[in-house]
């Protein structure tokens, strides 16, 4: 959004920013991801609104530093985008 805050990870954590294409990936991606991998996650904030007949848009998670390449790893086994950062 044009002059939103930037969303920065608390100290200790880092973000990771979630594509969303369609609905299917919105419903179940991170009810999937919580019970696969067993790691605890934060949902920060999101932004996904229609368009076209999909859901598009990023969902903001927060998790702990250590744990953020297995939950990306798990993201791109199912095909789904998504990137790591400190700040978005």
């Amino acid at each position: 959004l044009i002059g939103a805050p930037a969303i920065t990870a608390a100290p200790g954590q880092v973000l990771l920013q979630v594509t969303i294409n369609d609905q299917k990936q919105q419903q179940m991606v991170l009810f999937q991801m919580a019970t696969t991998c067993g790691i605890p996650f934060g949902i920060v904030c999101a932004n996904v609104e229609p368009f076209h007949g999909k859901y598009m848009g990023h969902i903001y998670l927060s998790a702990a530093e250590q744990d953020a390449h297995r939950l990306l790893a798990y993201l791109a086994e199912q095909g789904i985008a998504a990137v790591i950062g400190k700040e978005f």
